[in-house]
């Protein structure tokens, strides 16, 4: 896949396009808010509502089943404070690969059967708004990464919307 040009805040950052270049899905969700990026990833991250729960629960079966590695979800309620901005931080399962204050941040999670950067940039607006894209990018590391991907890509699409949506709320 290229490296997304129709993808306009991407263009203003080139070290986010190194790190996309390939990839084997990329999507991007946008919302708008008064909160800036810390705020809102540490929402996004917050998000647990019960149906979330339960795809993680079932995440869990599909591991084993594929025999993934299977991160323990911390649930708990998130801060601005708790999101790390330098490189090799963690949040949950994530480990921080690029951040820079009120501009982007994005983080990685590896396992042997593909590697998923979820990440955010955001562009101030008048009156004290934000608009945040909400990038998701995937590359496959061997023969499970499609299979185990298309299994849950409608369930991911699904999912980083209402985190995009918490977090800007």
């Amino acid at each position: 896949m290229a490296a997304c040009p129709h993808w306009p805040i991407l263009v203003r950052y080139p070290q986010i396009l190194e790190l996309i270049h390939p990839v084997d899905h990329a999507d991007i969700k946008i919302v708008e808010s008064t909160k800036p990026l810390r705020p809102f990833v540490a929402a996004m991250f917050s998000y647990s509502p019960a149906w979330v729960r339960m795809l993680f629960a079932v995440r869990i079966v599909l591991a084993w089943l594929m025999r993934l590695e299977n991160p323990s979800g911390d649930r708990r309620a998130l801060t601005a404070e708790d999101v790390p901005m330098q490189v090799n931080g963690r949040l949950r399962f994530f480990s921080v690969v690029l951040a820079k204050a009120n501009e982007y941040w994005l983080a990685e999670a590896a396992d042997g059967h593909l590697r998923g950067i979820l990440g955010v940039a955001s562009e101030p607006l008048p009156q004290g708004r934000w608009r945040h894209h909400v990038m998701t990018l995937v590359s496959y590391r061997d023969q499970r990464g499609p299979i185990y991907f298309n299994l849950i890509r409608p369930f991911h699409h699904l999912l980083v919307w209402a985190m995009a949506r918490a977090g800007a709320r």
